[in-house]
C-alpha cells in the first residue's frame, strides 16, 4: 500500500505530465496553425494591361518591409487599398482581386495592392487573424498619404481575414474615409471555436491551451480581435458589407451582426447573396459585384 503522501506525490507527477504534454501540444500547434504558405506571384497588373509601379513601405510599428503595386488610374485623385486573406497574397486569383482591380481603375481609382506580413513577397513568418496585420494596413495608409492623397479619398476594401483587419484599422484610422468588408468576421472568438478543434485536428479542450500559447510564445491574443467593436469607432464613416448566405467558414450572421449597428445610419450598406461561399461574390456576380463597389466608393470618396 502507497502511503497517503505517495499518492500525493503520484497525483503530483501526473498532473505535471499532463500538463506538459497539454500546453507542449498546444505551442506546437499554435506556431503551426500561425505559419503562412508564401505562394508565388504567377501574374501583374501587366497581365491585364495596366501601367504600375513595384512599391515598398514599412508596417506600423513594428517596420516590417511589405511589398505591393502601386496601379494608377489618369487623372484620378482617389485611391482603394486592397488586403488579401489568410490564404493568398495581394493577386489571390481564386478571389479575381487583378480582375477587381483592373475593373475599378478602369472606373477612376488608384489602386493599392499589398502582401501582408508573412505572404508574398512581404517580410514576417506568421500570420494573426487581424492582430498584427492592423500595423500592415496601417502603413499602407501612411504611404498613400506620404504620395498625397487626402484622407476624404482613401477607401479600403478586404476579404475574409483582410475584412475583419480593415475594419479593426478603419476603427483607430480616421484617415480611412470608406469600407468595403467581404466574408468578414464579427467576432474572432465565435470562428475560433470552430476552426481551431478543425484545424488542429484536437478535441475542443485544446482550443484555450492553444490561444493561451500563442499570446506567451508570439504575444498573439486573438480573443483580442473584435471588427464588430470597431463599427462604432467609424462614426459618421460609412461601410459596405458584402456576404454569401452559404459562406461555410464565416457564417452570414457575422455580416449581420456587423450591419445592424450601421443599419440606421444612411450610407450604409449590406449585399447578402444566397447560395455563394466565402469570397466567392466577385466570382459569382462580376457585374454587379464591380457596379455596387463602384457606386459606393463612387459616392464615398472625393474627387
Amino acid at each position: 500500500m502507497f502511503s497517503g503522501a505517495r499518492w500525493r506525490k503520484i497525483a503530483l507527477s501526473v498532473f505535471v505530465l499532463i500538463t506538459a504534454v497539454y500546453f507542449g501540444l498546444s505551442g506546437y500547434m499554435a506556431s503551426s496553425l500561425t505559419q503562412t504558405e508564401r505562394k508565388p506571384l504567377t501574374s501583374t497588373p501587366k497581365s491585364f494591361g495596366l501601367a504600375f509601379e513595384n512599391i515598398s513601405f514599412l508596417s506600423d510599428q513594428d517596420s516590417l518591409q511589405l511589398k505591393g503595386w502601386f496601379i494608377p488610374s489618369p487623372a484620378s485623385n482617389r485611391v482603394i487599398l486592397f488586403v488579401h486573406g489568410k490564404s493568398y497574397h495581394r493577386a489571390n486569383p481564386e478571389i479575381g482581386m487583378l480582375d477587381i482591380a483592373a475593373a475599378l481603375v478602369n472606373n477612376g481609382f488608384n489602386i493599392v495592392m499589398f502582401d501582408l506580413r508573412g505572404y508574398g513577397e512581404s517580410q514576417g513568418k506568421r500570420f494573426s487573424l487581424g492582430y498584427f496585420e492592423h500595423r500592415d494596413l496601417k502603413g499602407a495608409v501612411e504611404y498613400v498619404l506620404s504620395r498625397g492623397f487626402r484622407p476624404d479619398q482613401i477607401g479600403v476594401i478586404g476579404w475574409s481575414m483582410g475584412a475583419a483587419t480593415t475594419m479593426i484599422t478603419a476603427g483607430m484610422t480616421p484617415e480611412i474615409k470608406a469600407v468595403v468588408m467581404e466574408s468578414g468576421y464579427a467576432d474572432l472568438v465565435d470562428i475560433l471555436e470552430v476552426q481551431v478543434p478543425r484545424e488542429s485536428g484536437l478535441p475542443p479542450i485544446f482550443t484555450f491551451g492553444i490561444l493561451r500559447m500563442l499570446r506567451v510564445l508570439y504575444g498573439i491574443n486573438l480573443n483580442s480581435v473584435k471588427p464588430v467593436e470597431s463599427v462604432s469607432r467609424m462614426l459618421d464613416r460609412h461601410i459596405f458589407i458584402i456576404h454569401g448566405e452559404a459562406d461555410s467558414l464565416v457564417p452570414v450572421e457575422h455580416a449581420k451582426r456587423l450591419f445592424v449597428l450601421k443599419a440606421n445610419q444612411p450610407g450604409n450598406e449590406v449585399w447578402l447573396l444566397p447560395g455563394v461561399g466565402h469570397v466567392d461574390a466577385y466570382q459569382s456576380e462580376p457585374e454587379e459585384y464591380i457596379s455596387r463597389v463602384v457606386a459606393f466608393f463612387d459616392r464615398e470618396l472625393k474627387l
